[in-house]
């Protein structure tokens, strides 16, 4: 079995052991899920209409591709809903619905409660990576792995309150198959793993005989760990509470994600580099670029470290020393690594001189 399951919520010593640090997913039959209120109060599209018919959400048109993704329109719940019942394929995604809120309509599981980009988010900016999905019978979301706008190789979790998905995932050592070009990492992923052209995506067959497939109904949650690309299908009318965050188990491989983005970003400008009349300004210039590409920069990574530094003590975590050990290796690769652009950027520095 390439995931588990789990008839009962886990213990967290069991999900950090042979989920997180295994880097496996898991299904779970949650008794959690159905206490919370919105599984009490959400039991169909009509229900979130009424309740939260005024507000503005990003919409995906799924019938409509734009380039990796689908076109999107902002629109109101009400007219989103509407559109739905009457047949249109749309799917509310991106929702900050308790940050809009406020209110206490799920409780993050215990399991869950290490959530680093959650907890700087919430306490230095006014953005966060909790969301609501709602959408109609066959919609869905194209096969991607969470690595996009500051979720770099992050886990995902997801609790279906209402319907039922078809989740296909790929271990990351298939991520060279779902490529057009296998040995080109920029190369173009798979769109829609229902419909492949499999003369462009030539080698998709060996991605697929690794992939999984998981049916997830109302009242359970699918753990999705770091680096696996997935796509997700609405059998029926759904809505689904998902959450994306991050802790020292994938740490490592944000921290390569990082790099890698930040390197395709210094590529693309290269050509400038001669003409500014100093490195500081360089790097300034690069990390300008990289924040506005990906949603962050080393400033914001390393900050979300400092948070996470202050909080070891908190409970469902790893040991504390081993947590700590994690953050230092990370800043003494990037002081190794990027030696001149901490010298150049006084906040930086003082944020690995944080974590050293």
């Amino acid at each position: 079995m390439f995931y588990d399951i789990y008839e009962q919520d886990p213990s967290y010593e069991e999900f950090l052991s042979r989920n997180l640090v295994a880097n496996k997913p898991c299904l779970i039959i949650s008794e959690l899920v159905k206490q919370w209120p919105a599984y009490t109060n959400w039991r169909s599209l009509d229900s979130l209409k009424a309740i939260y018919g005024d507000q503005i959400v990003s919409v995906a048109l799924c019938d409509i591709r734009d380039f990796s993704d689908q076109k999107r329109e902002d629109m109101r719940v009400d007219d989103a809903i509407t559109r739905m019942l009457d047949g249109e394929r749309l799917y509310i995604k991106d929702w900050h619905l308790a940050l809009r809120t406020q209110s206490d309509f799920y409780n993050t599981p215990a399991i869950f409660f290490d959530d680093w980009m959650n907890d700087y988010y919430l306490r230095h900016t006014d953005d966060d990576f909790r969301f609501v999905y709602a959408g109609s019978a066959s919609t869905f979301t194209g096969l991607h792995r969470d690595s996009d706008n500051i979720i770099d190789r992050s886990y995902s979790w997801s609790a279906n309150i209402v319907g039922k998905k078809r989740w296909v995932l790929f271990p990351p050592h298939t991520e060279r198959y779902l490529r057009k070009e296998p040995d080109n990492p920029a190369s173009e992923i798979v769109y829609d793993v229902c419909h492949v052209d499999r003369k462009t995506f030539k080698d998709f067959d060996k991605a697929e005989k690794d992939s999984i497939v998981i049916i997830q109904e109302a009242g359970q949650i699918i753990f999705i760990p770091s680096g696996w690309y997935h796509q997700v299908e609405n059998i029926d009318n759904c809505i689904s509470i998902n959450h994306n965050w991050s802790n020292s188990n994938c740490l490592l491989d944000m921290y390569s994600s990082m790099k890698e983005e930040y390197l395709a970003v210094e590529s693309s400008v290269m050509d400038i580099k001669d003409i500014l009349p100093n490195k500081g300004e360089w790097y300034e210039v690069v990390n300008d670029l990289f924040a506005k590409s990906s949603g962050w920069n080393w400033i914001t990574f390393f900050a979300m470290l400092t948070t996470a530094l202050e909080n070891t003590d908190q409970d469902h975590r790893p040991d504390k020393k081993i947590t700590e050990r994690k953050i230092k290796l990370v800043a003494a690769y990037f002081r190794e690594e990027y030696k001149d652009m901490i010298d150049s950027d006084d906040r930086l520095c003082n944020k690995i001189n944080q974590l050293s």
